[in-house]
């Protein structure tokens, strides 16, 4: 076997590993594509479940109970103005838990579920008291930089002391600001 032989058998040698390896980079692509798009089709129906979910919560049952339950709290009774010094925040809380018998075809017409909607609870915050009022009159006018707030003789602000330190930026960082 002469020398050119053993040249021409390395160089199909090296061009049969070139188009191995291009081969597994192409098999390689096409799984990634593959699972992308099986990742794609499982975000799809996540949506598709939670918007389901979301049109046929029953949101008309929750106002009255909103209200029944603030004057339940309150001490006064339904329909009735809240008393001075009491002012009823209502927040509602809701899971969603997609379940087979949500998913629905698009012809059929939704119905309400068996489980019934969260109820949403009442808390009472206090009004502002007169301290609240002075303190809130105690915060220095905004300007656009620090500059102006000391040319007008306000500042140094401190984090976590004054609300006024989150209007500047904190360039070094140190917690204070308009030094």
């Amino acid at each position: 076997m002469s020398r050119w032989d053993v040249l021409g058998l390395v160089a199909e040698k090296r061009a049969r590993k070139r188009e191995e390896e291009a081969r597994r980079r192409e098999e390689e692509a096409r799984r990634k594509r593959r699972d992308l798009k099986i990742l794609a089709g499982v975000l799809v129906v996540c949506a598709g479940v939670i918007t389901v979910g979301a049109l046929t919560e029953d949101d008309e049952s929750a106002a009255p109970a909103a209200s029944a339950s603030a004057a339940a709290v309150s001490g006064a009774q339904p329909g009735s103005p809240a008393p001075v010094g009491v002012q009823p925040v209502v927040t509602a809380t809701a899971s969603i838990s997609p379940s087979a018998s949500a998913v629905r075809p698009s012809s059929a017409a939704p119905t309400r579920s068996a489980t019934p909607s969260p109820k949403p609870t009442t808390t009472t915050k206090p009004m502002p008291t007169a301290d609240d009022e002075e303190a809130a009159a105690e915060v220095d006018p905004r300007y656009a930089t620090c500059a102006k707030a000391i040319a007008a003789g306000h500042g140094p602000y401190y984090r976590g002391e004054d609300p006024e330190y989150f209007w500047y930026r904190d360039r070094d960082k140190d917690g204070v600001v308009c030094e």
